[in-house]
């Protein structure tokens, strides 16, 4: 540090031998010619000595002031994915086309001698072109939804078709959307809103589509792409992918055949025209079928524009007839006046004798995507076989040369190390290698990269264009920017590389474009996209055979290299396994693909496929256009047997009716029940009567007897006897009565003689929800009404691995609530080295994350912290387990066993918080079901007060990670049959589980006082039981257990019942437990008031579901939350109450539009409630925080130091 503007003794400093050139030197005093404020350029001079590892008296430079703490922002986690995949041998449980295209995979065939592996697409004849209209079936009621082409030959197919009694919508192209008067609908090509709106209107028309052709590719286009080629790929290939998006979203059990009708799309005869651009059009038409179960699609070339004009009308009568023909063939052509369709033909490829004259010896070749395996395969076959002079060309490029040896003698097991290597070694045997940074899409990177090339060595002889990515992620989960990023190395770099050449007039031996069998095949789930972009090179290279040289397109099978791994992430666990096996067996390597390759520059075709497998049989079999119907599964009603069922063994003996009233309510029971022996201590749930036969006995017995009764009860007198005490006029008072409130004294004596003030402050949060990665985004949320639930698609239900058949059921429901990116983890930060982190629990590593977070938004560092932290906390079973348990590779070595074990055990949530954030107060896993972490957080309060800990942490997590999947519903169940949870509502049937983890941080109030911390509540009070063993059964709830744990906490908060006026209630929303949870809240609050109508019950499990173990901890933070931002939330879906619910005669309200809450006189007061299966209930009484005195006169210049443990992280701060 120079005492000084750091302008001369500094400079002495960094000359001196013993100081290096990057010596830091601080200085205190501005320069002159430095605009800053002297006391900032003071605290700059802190911060620069605080970066070079000294660290400052902070008790000192803050001495003088009382601090007060601000809320920040906190880490940024550099999170990468850790996962374990499942293994399974199972093909159950997949829809009738995955099983047979596994079948066929896993067969056991002989992969094609090398000579025998090539195949030329071909077309042959195939009926006639014009067949009888007349002889349709007509289609009453059936409705066609055409895009019309400017032509008119859509019209003249609507026309066509009229009389057979099918209705058509036309749509066509503009500028803006619109419904014409003659109820066409006018579209933006290139606005996905404009099909949704399409669909929307069919809708309100109460028509459903049959049938979509799509005519858009009849017009004749451009052929000089460089123009028009974006609205190109919008009219065709854009087009039919929003509209198979739409289609997905909104009429996914629908039976719809798409038909995608061109002109000059098919090189039939060899003498056409084609244009490369309307092949794209074979990505939706081959992968789309393949997506979606419900699409059969079709692909009519209707005409070459070469041949005589023969007018729409008669062009639309032709098309209507081939698609009402019933043929199944995918594609189709007509050419002259016959009908072809296409075929592959064998064509046996020997080596050749002589040399290659395309390979020259010491010649010069371009290889873009030339960093990649096959890329540099191709280079190095070419150095080794004709010591060819090399131009990679790559996006990416490789590090400067200066870094490469340091690269290799790391030797890690990435990317960058083994291309470098690759490089290295060409280079090091002798090769000229020139490396060139471009992007193949960009015209003008190409056309330098072109001008380098022939400045460096003289001369280019031939070009192989390898670049390209696969496509990733189903049709309906893609985004424009995502297939336009596949899309574009094959299809605008193949253009850029053709006008660079032609341009620099540089002239080949051969332009080699390395396209894949997936444009003929269509490459399966997800590769839309990737079909598309090959299909573009394969009609390039028809186009421009002569170009060049000789322009020629290579379909290659699959490579042994595994190159497309992340590609199969769409398909099914053993549909994966299936195609790596396969790839193993039939893959093409790389020594074969060279020697193949050499073979194919030896003849003149301008498309080749390289295939070493039966391809004339793969190719025609994908080929096959058979509708795909999808039935519904018929829900089966069950009729009751005619005879009653013997009463089954139960615990207690069998105690007959002694009385008339035990006796009509037993012949209830029997008849509702089928059961003919019923004792009056039999428990009517243990006879396995539920809710919904519930519901029937109480209608009869209010029939029979005459009497109210409330729906719920059945659970407040499950048997006979109990019932009949029930309905008895006189009630007999418990035998235990004395002993409770001998009980309640002692426990009255233990709260006063402790410390002098028992409450606690909440002082941190965090927390990651559906739709929600904070809780000031929950809260935002909320406070605008959002319901979090997701509806899946066909596509995201099978990659969840659910099958057609279940989500095909009506009772199943397609609704979830998902946190995001669960799979994600910052292991380093954590220390945790990556294989360590795939054996951790998702589940667990989320909750180490907020753990660390909510620790940063109390402003506790752990590491620095003289207390003593606790944790409480809880999570859901580790479903997860079940994949590493599927994989042999782990559960065949102890070591990876035992990681397994303890990375995935309930046991080892807090203690695992513990040791990474170095807490040593009390650490405690709880399990207590739905309550868990209610428990946690009463524990946590209650380690405060006993002085085990003096910062006390609690939460819960909950995540299924079988990805987006629904649940099949029960009448009678817990679960909604709409995915929507109606708390209160008289329509409530229920909660969807939903996924979250949430975290709090808890500290004596006295304490968070004395150190300024931020207080979002105060927790007055908090009690805990269990309902014990009187009600219907072990999960059932208990209203006299609930009614006692509200009455502990509001005597453990010594506060008057009615100052508490909101409640964040557990809220079910099933019929009988919202019933039950108001009724026990008001068997409380009437021993203290009988005021009613004054506190408000809210709930947010309408908003984000019923998050399990991280329910009560997110109530928790609602509740606080509304007490900070003084506002009271509203209940969704509330309309009106449930009619089992007294809410008139109760001291509640459902609060079901937002309220304000400010501040008054009295302080604000706050109930959360939280409930467990198994009967463990947890009740907090909040208070608003205490109004803080503002801190002293603050400097206008603060310090804020900011530290990572990446860069990432850093810059993200």
């Amino acid at each position: 540090m120079e005492l000084g503007a750091g302008q001369s003794l500094g400079s002495f400093v960094k000359q001196h031998s013993s100081s290096g050139r990057d010596a830091a030197v601080a200085a205190t005093i501005r320069s002159p010619f430095q605009t800053q404020r002297d006391d900032a350029f003071l605290l700059g001079a802190v911060g620069q000595l605080w970066r070079s590892g000294i660290e400052p008296d902070w008790a000192a430079f803050y001495r003088e002031e009382r601090r007060l703490k601000v809320s920040l922002p906190t880490y940024v986690f550099d999170r990468q994915r850790y996962w374990v995949e499942a293994a399974t041998d199972a093909v159950a449980e997949t829809d009738a086309g995955e099983v047979s295209l596994i079948n066929r995979l896993m067969i056991e065939a002989e992969k094609l001698p090398l000579a025998d592996s090539f195949f030329v697409p071909s077309w042959k004849r195939a009926g006639t072109v014009d067949g009888a209209l007349e002889a349709a079936t007509p289609e009453d009621g059936s409705c066609w939804l055409i895009f019309a082409d400017a032509n008119g030959i859509g019209d003249a197919l609507a026309a066509a078709v009229k009389p057979l009694g099918i209705e058509s919508v036309l749509v066509r192209q503009s500028e803006t959307f619109s419904v014409a008067e003659d109820g066409s609908l006018m579209v933006r090509v290139s606005e996905r809103e404009d099909y949704t709106a399409v669909l929307k209107e069919l809708k309100q028309r109460k028509l459903t589509p049959h049938r979509i052709v799509h005519l858009w590719a009849t017009e004749e286009w451009n052929a000089d792409l460089e123009g028009p080629l974006q609205k190109q790929l919008d009219a065709g290939f854009y087009s039919l992918f929003h509209m198979a998006q739409e289609i997905g979203e909104r009429l996914s059990d629908t039976p719809i055949e798409l038909c995608i009708v061109a002109s000059d799309l098919e090189p039939v005869l060899g003498t056409e025209t084609i244009h490369p651009i309307k092949a794209t059009l074979r990505g939706p038409c081959k992968v789309i079928r393949q997506e979606f179960a419900t699409i059969a699609c079709r692909s009519i070339d209707l005409f070459s524009s070469e041949e005589e004009d023969l007018g729409a009308e008669h062009l639309g009568s032709r098309l209507a007839a081939e698609i009402l023909s019933g043929g199944e063939d995918q594609f189709a052509a007509f050419r002259e006046g016959e009908r072809w369709v296409p075929f592959a033909e064998p064509v046996r490829i020997d080596a050749p004798q002589d040399a290659v004259p395309r390979l020259k010896e010491a010649g010069v070749y371009l290889i873009t995507g030339g960093l990649g395996g096959i890329g540099l395969a191709f280079a190095e076959y070419l150095y080794r076989t004709k010591s060819a002079k090399l131009v990679l060309l790559g996006r990416s490029g490789l590090p400067p040369r200066e870094e490469w040896d340091e690269i290799l003698a790391a030797n890690a097991e990435d990317r960058i190390t083994e291309r470098v290597r690759k490089v290295h070694d060409l280079t090091e045997a002798g090769a000229e290698v020139l490396l060139i940074t471009a992007d193949v899409a960009d015209a003008e990177q190409m056309e330098a990269a072109v001008r380098e090339a022939v400045q460096q060595f003289g001369a280019i002889d031939g070009v192989i264009h390898a670049a390209g990515l696969p496509g990733q992620g189903l049709t309906q989960l893609k985004t424009v920017p995502a297939v336009a990023q596949v899309m574009a190395p094959k299809i605008q770099g193949t253009l850029a590389l053709d006008r660079a050449l032609t341009r620099a007039g540089v002239e080949l031996d051969f332009l080699l474009l390395v396209s894949s069998v997936a444009a003929i095949v269509g490459g399966g789930p997800g590769q839309i996209d990737y079909c598309a972009a090959n299909a573009f090179l394969d009609a390039f290279a028809q186009r421009h055979r002569h170009r060049h040289g000789l322009t020629v397109s290579i379909n290659f099978g699959e490579w042994q290299w595994d190159a497309w791994s992340d590609g199969l992430k769409g398909y099914q666990p053993e549909m994966q396994k299936a195609l790596r096996k396969h790839r193993q067996q039939f893959g093409i390597t790389f020594e074969e693909g060279m020697e193949g390759t050499r073979r194919i520059l030896a003849l003149d075709m301008p498309q080749v496929i390289f295939f070493p497998e039966d391809a004339a049989d793969v190719i025609a079999s994908s080929n096959a256009c058979v509708v795909s119907n999808i039935s519904s599964a018929v829900q089966q009603t069950r009729g009751r047997r005619p005879t009653a069922y013997p009463r089954p063994a139960l615990a207690n003996q069998f105690v007959e009716a002694s009385n008339e009233l035990e006796r009509t309510i037993a012949a209830i029971w029997q008849r509702a029940l089928g059961i003919d022996q019923i004792g009056t201590k039999d428990n009517f749930f243990d006879l396995g009567g539920n809710s919904l036969v519930g519901l029937q006995v109480i209608a009869e017995l209010r029939k029979e007897l005459d009497v109210e009764l409330r729906q719920v009860v059945l659970y407040e007198a499950p048997t006979i006897d109990a019932l009949v005490r029930y309905l008895s006029p006189e009630a007999e008072e418990p035998a235990g009565e004395d002993a409770s409130k001998l009980f309640a004294e002692r426990r009255e004596r233990a709260r006063t003689d402790g410390r002098a003030s028992h409450d606690i402050a909440l002082v941190g949060m965090s927390g990651r929800f559906p739709d929600a990665s904070t809780p000031q985004q929950l809260w935002k949320n909320i406070s605008a009404g959002t319901e979090a639930v997701t509806f899946y698609t066909d596509s995201e239900l099978r990659e969840a691995g659910v099958t057609p058949a279940e989500f095909g059921n009506p009772n199943y429901v397609r609704a979830g609530y998902d946190i995001e990116d669960f799979d994600l983890f910052d292991a380093r930060l954590f220390g945790y080295a990556p294989r360590e982190a795939e054996f951790i629990d998702p589940q667990h590593r989320q909750f180490l994350e907020c753990a660390w977070e909510a620790l940063e938004d109390a402003a506790c560092d752990p590491e620095s912290y003289n207390g003593l932290i606790g944790i409480f906390a809880g999570s859901s079973g580790s479903a997860y387990t079940d994949n590493l348990l599927s994989r042999p590779d782990i559960v065949d070595t102890g070591v990876d066993m035992l990681q397994v074990v303890v990375g995935n055990s309930n046991d080892a949530l807090a203690t695992r918080v513990a040791y990474k954030l170095n807490l040593r107060g009390p650490a405690m896993s709880v399990q207590t079901f739905c309550s868990t972490s209610g428990v946690a957080m009463h524990s946590a309060c209650k380690s405060l007060l006993y002085g085990e800990c003096d910062i006390a942490m609690a939460g819960g997590v909950h995540i299924a990670i079988s990805g987006k999947a629904g649940y099949m519903y029960t009448e009678g169940g817990i679960t909604p049959p709409d995915g929507h949870t109606r708390t209160f509502d008289a329509d409530a049937k229920g909660a969807v589980l939903g996924d979250g983890v949430a975290v709090v941080v808890f500290k004596r109030l006295e304490d968070a006082l004395a150190d300024g911390d931020h207080i979002y509540a105060v927790v007055k009070g908090s009690a805990m039981n269990n309902d014990g063993s009187f009600k219907v059964g072990y999960t059932a709830p208990s209203v006299e257990g609930q009614a006692a744990v509200v009455t502990e906490a509001l005597a453990a908060a010594d506060v008057p019942a009615d100052s508490i006026r909101f409640i964040e209630t557990h809220g079910t929303a099933t019929e009988l437990g919202d019933p039950i949870e108001v009724a026990a809240l008001t068997k409380a609050y009437r021993q203290f008031t009988d005021r009613v109508g004054f506190c408000a019950l809210g709930s947010i499990k309408p908003n984000i579901g019923h998050l399990d173990r991280a329910a009560g901890v997110t109530g928790m933070i609602k509740a606080a939350l509304s007490l900070r931002n003084e506002q009271i939330t509203p209940v969704l879906h509330f309309k009106a109450p449930n009619p089992n619910i007294d809410f008139v005669n109760s001291p509640f309200f459902v609060a079901d539009k937002a309220m304000a809450w400010p501040r008054g006189d009295a302080p604000r007061r706050a109930g959360v409630n939280v409930l467990g299966l198994g009967g463990t209930n947890v009740h907090f009484i909040l208070e608003e925080a205490p109004e803080v005195e503002p801190s002293s006169p603050s400097r206008e210049a603060q310090l804020l130091l900011l530290s990572a443990k990446t860069q990432a992280s850093l810059d993200g701060l």
